[in-house]
């Protein structure tokens, strides 16, 4: 699937070589008409590049529709992950639709009973939301702003560069 968005780029960007190297050169008109046809290639270019993924999409869910839940309710939690703990802040449920099945969400959750404060932790911990996984996401939200940072100041100095 992936593979062929690759193939499907690789050929609209070879198009738009052939079609480079394959024009006439007329230097009268070239200083002229430069900016136009630049603007007409990268309209094209895009225009291909949108049809391709429209397409690759379609292909997916053509293929392999999201498979739809026809259990009538789930029970959401809202958990924070801290650097050593899984904190619960909100537990409720939703229709199968992610619409809230009722205006009424439940009491804070530190307003439950200890007892079954520790059974949701436990139904949690069985299906491997722990600690572990905590630290796990603390440390994946802290690698992943610092790269996004750094990705984001490479696009800024790229953009600069090319003014």
């Amino acid at each position: 699937m992936a593979l062929r968005l690759v193939r499907g780029l690789r050929g609209a960007v070879k198009n738009v070589v052939l079609q480079q190297q394959s024009k006439p050169v007329n230097h009268f008109l070239k200083s002229s008409t430069r900016n136009y046809v630049s603007e007409m290639r990268k309209s094209a270019f895009e225009s291909n590049i949108l049809r391709l993924i429209r397409n690759e999409i379609q292909y997916e869910l053509d293929h392999s529709p999201p498979s739809e839940g026809k259990d009538s309710n789930i029970l959401e939690f809202v958990c924070s992950a801290w650097p050593d703990s899984i904190e619960i802040r909100q537990v409720f449920t939703r229709g199968h639709d992610r619409i809230k099945d009722q205006p009424y969400m439940g009491p804070k959750f530190k307003e439950l009973d200890d007892e079954l404060q520790d059974s949701l932790y436990d139904f949690l911990e069985a299906r491997g939301v722990d600690d572990k996984l905590a630290e796990f996401l603390h440390l994946y939200m802290r690698n992943k702003d610092k790269n996004e940072y750094l990705r984001w100041m490479e696009n800024v100095k790229s953009f600069i560069q090319k003014k």
